[in-house]
């Protein structure tokens, strides 16, 4: 998988260029500069999960991606998206950071922004960011305090 070492941290995923690679696998290149390789051959050969991405399986469809605005890649021709946050999530989960998916599908999921989650969980900014980009690893008392946020939430507790 192609990695750009000099990672910086982003404010949310937005996508500078998109290429196709070989095998179903798009390489991305982020708005700071990070590139990364992210296959969706599982996610488009998925007859249960993604039929409506059957269409990609056509290597010829697939070729054609591009990214206009950067919050996803598209295939005009089929009107197929997929959306930066979910490439983002296949990324991390991708190359073995699932605890950073978990946090990051977290905050989306309850409408945190990286400030927001600070405030919330009495930390830094810079350590949600690090969270969420798999930059750092996330502990059990902040995977805890995820679960408890969520209870809370639902008047659970």
């Amino acid at each position: 998988m192609g990695q750009n070492p000099s990672y910086q941290p982003m404010r949310e995923p937005k996508i500078l260029t998109v290429e196709a690679l070989d095998d179903y696998c798009l390489r991305i290149t982020w708005v700071n500069g990070f590139a990364c390789d992210i296959s969706q051959k599982d996610a488009i050969f998925d007859k249960k999960n993604n039929p409506k991405l059957k269409p990609l399986q056509d290597i010829a469809v697939f070729t054609q991606v591009s990214c206009e605005f950067g919050w996803s890649v598209e295939w005009d021709t089929v009107d197929i998206q997929i959306g930066a946050d979910t490439l983002w999530v296949d990324y991390l989960s991708q190359s073995g950071k699932p605890e950073a998916a978990k946090f990051f599908l977290f905050r989306l999921q309850n409408g945190l922004t990286l400030t927001k989650a600070a405030e919330v969980f009495d930390m830094s900014r810079r350590t949600m960011s690090a969270y969420s980009s798999g930059a750092k690893p996330i502990p059990r008392t902040m995977m805890l305090a995820m679960k408890g946020y969520e209870a809370e939430q639902k008047g659970l507790v």
